[in-house]
C-alpha cells in the first residue's frame, strides 16, 4: 500500500450474513421435557395451547417483512479513494506552548487554533444486512430496514515525508440505513447515517426528504469556516479569525506558513474561505451524466442527534462562559452521487504469473480529484482508447463544535471514486 493512500479497513461480511425475524413460539407449540414430546398443556399437563414446557420444539415463524429498496445507497459499494481537505478549529491550552509553531503568533488569539489538512480518503462498504425488523405498536406494523455497514480512513497530506507512514486523522465505523415510510409516527421514508467516532462522539444523521437526481454535474454550494456566537445565526453574527487569511504566517495555524502551498495550489485562499470549491474544480472538464443529491443531519425534529464522552462537553474554562473542550453539538453533510464517463487509455500488457493483473486509470481532473482504478487480467494486444462508466461520491460535511462561548464550523470535503472495478464491467465504448 502506497504511503500516500488512506488505509482501506475491511467491513466484509460473510456470505451467509443475513437480518432475519427472531424465533417467536408458534400458536400450539408442544413443549417437550428432556427431550420427550408432551402433550399440549402447561408443563405437560392436559390444557391447550401450553407455553411453559421446560423446553419447545419451534420453528421460526417465516416473515412478511421487506426490506425497503436501497435507492442511491445501492451505489455505496466495494471500496471508494479519493481526495479532500479538511478544516477544524481545535481548543488551544496553554500547556503545550508554542512548540508546533515555527514562529511564536502575534494574534493575541489563546483558545483556539486553526488546523488545515490535505486528505487522502478511503470508505469502504459492505454488502447489504438484508431486512431488519423495527417492531410496531399498536396500529403500527412492523417495518424492515436494510442498510450496509461502512469504513472510513482519512490520512493527513499535508506534509510528506519519504518513507514515513502519513498519520490517520480520522477512522469511522458505522452504518449507512434506509428506513420505510411509517404510519406511527407519520414519518416520510428516510436514510440515516449512524456512526462513532473514536475522539468520543457518536452521530445519527437522517435525511426524511426524497434524494434528487439531476441531468448533469452537481451545484455545489459555498461553505462557509467562520465561527459564531453559540446559538446566534452565522450569516448575522460571524467572528472571524486571523487564521482565515492565507498569507498572514504569524498566526494559530497549522501549517503556520501557507506561501509554499499558495504557490502550487494545494491549499488556497478560496479554500479556506469555501473548501467545497475543490469539490466543483474536480469536476470541471468530466463528463457527468446525472448526480444524485441529499443532506443527512443530526438536527432532525424527528430523532437523531449527537453524543458525547464526558471530557468533551464537561469542564468550563473561567470566564468563558462556555464548554472547553470540543462539545460536537451537530454535524450535517450534503452527498451528490454522481454517474461519471471517461476515457482510458490502455496500453499493451500480457499477464504473467508474477504480475496477473494490472491497473488503469483515467486522468484526473485537479490534484484534490478522487480517479478511479479499473482492473485487467486478459491480455492487450494493442494500444486503445475505452470510455468507461463509474459512481463518483462527494462530500461535504460540517460539524459544530462549540468551546469557548462560540461555535467553530468543522467542515470536511472529499470527491472518491471506486477502486479496483473489473474494466470489463465499466467499459460503455471501444474507439
Amino acid at each position: 500500500m502506497s504511503q500516500f493512500i488512506a488505509p482501506a479497513v475491511s467491513i466484509s461480511l460473510p456470505p451467509n450474513f443475513t437480518y432475519s425475524e427472531s424465533v417467536s413460539l408458534q400458536e400450539g407449540a408442544v413443549p417437550n421435557t428432556d427431550g420427550v414430546p408432551a402433550p399440549n398443556g402447561t408443563n405437560g399437563s392436559d390444557h391447550s395451547n401450553g407455553t411453559n414446557g421446560s423446553a419447545a420444539d419451534l420453528q421460526p415463524p417465516a416473515s412478511n417483512l421487506r426490506a425497503p429498496p436501497l435507492e442511491v445507497l445501492q451505489h455505496f459499494k466495494g471500496t471508494f479513494k479519493g481526495h479532500g481537505f479538511n478544516t477544524i478549529f481545535r481548543p488551544n491550552n496553554n500547556k503545550a506552548g508554542f512548540s508546533e509553531m515555527n514562529v511564536k503568533p502575534n494574534d493575541n488569539v489563546k483558545d483556539n487554533i486553526l488546523q488545515l489538512n490535505i486528505t487522502a480518503e478511503t470508505q469502504v462498504f459492505s454488502t447489504p444486512l438484508g431486512a431488519v425488523p423495527n417492531r410496531g405498536l399498536d396500529d403500527q406494523p412492523d417495518v424492515a430496514l436494510d442498510g450496509i455497514s461502512y469504513t472510513q480512513t482519512i490520512i493527513d497530506l499535508t506534509e510528506k515525508v519519504k518513507g514515513r507512514q502519513q498519520p490517520v486523522i480520522h477512522f469511522e465505523p458505522g452504518l449507512w440505513m434506509r428506513v420505510p415510510k411509517t404510519e406511527d409516527p407519520t414519518l416520510a421514508a428516510s436514510y440515516a447515517r449512524m456512526a462513532s467516532i473514536p475522539h468520543g462522539t457518536t452521530i445519527n444523521a437522517q435525511c426524511f426528504d426524497q434524494a434528487v437526481t439531476t441531468n448533469g454535474a452537481p451545484n455545489i454550494e459555498s461553505a462557509d469556516i467562520t465561527p459564531f456566537g453559540i446559538g446566534k445565526i452565522q450569516a448575522q453574527s460571524p467572528i472571524p479569525f486571523p487564521s482565515q487569511q492565507a498569507t498572514d504566517s504569524t498566526t494559530h495555524r497549522l501549517p503556520q506558513d501557507l506561501e509554499p502551498f499558495i504557490k502550487n495550489s494545494s491549499i488556497t485562499q478560496e479554500m479556506i474561505d469555501n473548501p467545497n470549491s475543490i469539490l466543483s474544480k474536480a469536476n470541471k472538464g468530466k463528463t457527468i451524466t446525472n448526480t444524485t443529491t441529499f443532506t443527512v443531519s443530526t438536527d432532525s425534529q424527528a430523532g437523531g442527534g449527537t453524543r458525547n464522552i464526558g471530557f468533551l462537553v464537561s469542564g468550563k474554562a473561567p470566564g468563558t462562559g462556555g464548554p472547553s473542550n470540543a462539545d460536537a453539538v451537530s454535524m450535517s453533510a450534503t452527498y451528490w452521487v454522481s454517474t461519471v464517463q471517461a476515457k482510458v487509455e490502455l496500453k499493451p500488457w500480457k499477464p504473467t504469473a508474477q504480475k496477473p493483473f494490472r491497473t488503469f486509470s483515467p486522468a484526473a481532473h485537479s490534484r484534490h480529484d478522487g480517479v478511479p482504478t479499473f482492473v485487467v487480467r486478459d491480455e492487450i494486444k494493442t494500444a486503445r482508447t475505452v470510455t468507461v462508466e463509474y459512481t463518483q461520491i462527494q462530500y461535504s460535511q460540517t460539524v459544530m463544535l462549540n468551546f469557548a462561548t462560540l461555535s467553530w464550523p468543522h467542515v470536511s470535503v472529499a470527491t472518491l471514486a471506486p477502486s479496483d472495478i473489473p474494466l470489463v464491467e465499466a467499459i460503455i465504448a471501444r474507439n
